[in-house]
């Protein structure tokens, strides 16, 4: 029913790796608009964001909104300051003991890793790690077997772009709602039912933001719907894009 297209952000994936000096959230917002000068023509496209992703479409969003038709963005992390303080995240490792064990039992795993290229071994450990980070993404705090389907992460990527956009404090100073409120279509907005961190409470939060926005909960889930209720996910992006045409 529609043209599909996947990416690999820079420095992830099967994408080549890059010096950190080249993964700045700027760079990442204009590899999305070559990549959609590239496919659109003289029409406009849907973009389709999941957690980080969802954060990156609401940049794009407010920056080209006259380039997009529609938008879904599934449970965006904290698209400014005020969301991060409100939620009253604390950054820095967590030192639970299942956690630091997790962590040393992969450390030890990433060291059997050497290729494909040098950025594999930290890929692996970050990936794996970030992936067991946060129990309370997830129903009853308990990960599913979707928390598991990590690979080639961006290690590198990960940190360098929110590096890039830090403050003095080292926290997460963005402000990806600059612009949103003239991008005028419905955008969906999706949370997750068990989502302690960034779920229903923190989307609802996040509509202020928006033009105009629709929420919609997938229940019995956690932070990753599409794999966890993928049925029920699918649908609710289906029958947006039907009915937001």
């Amino acid at each position: 029913d529609y043209f599909v297209v996947f990416y690999d952000q820079r420095g992830s994936g099967l994408s080549p790796r890059v010096p950190a000096s080249q993964l700045t959230l700027e760079s990442t917002l204009e590899d999305l608009d070559a990549i959609i000068e590239h496919f659109r023509g003289s029409g406009q496209v849907t973009l389709i964001g999941h957690s980080w992703g969802a954060m990156l479409v609401s940049a794009y969003l407010g920056r080209h909104p006259n380039k997009v038709r529609q938008a879904v963005l599934a449970e965006p992390g904290f698209l400014n300051i005020d969301m991060f303080e409100r939620a009253g995240v604390h950054l820095g490792p967590r030192w639970e003991p299942w956690f630091l064990w997790f962590a040393t039992r992969t450390w030890f795993e990433s060291l059997h890793i050497s290729s494909p290229d040098n950025e594999a071994r930290k890929d692996y450990f970050m990936g794996k790690v970030a992936s067991r980070a946060n129990p309370e993404y997830y129903c009853g705090g308990r990960f599913p077997p979707a928390a598991d389907n990590y690979w080639r992460a961006g290690a590198t990527a990960m940190s360098a772009i929110f590096a890039s956009v830090a403050d003095e404090k080292g926290r997460p100073a963005i402000d990806l709602t600059r612009g949103l409120e003239r991008f005028e279509p419905t955008v969906l907005l999706i949370a997750s039912e068990c989502n302690r961190l960034i779920g229903v409470d923190q989307q609802l939060a996040q509509k202020q933001y928006f033009h105009d926005v629709e929420l919609r909960i997938v229940p019995h889930s956690g932070h990753l719907m599409f794999a966890e209720q993928p049925k029920t996910s699918v649908a609710m992006v289906r029958a947006y894009l039907r009915e937001s045409l």
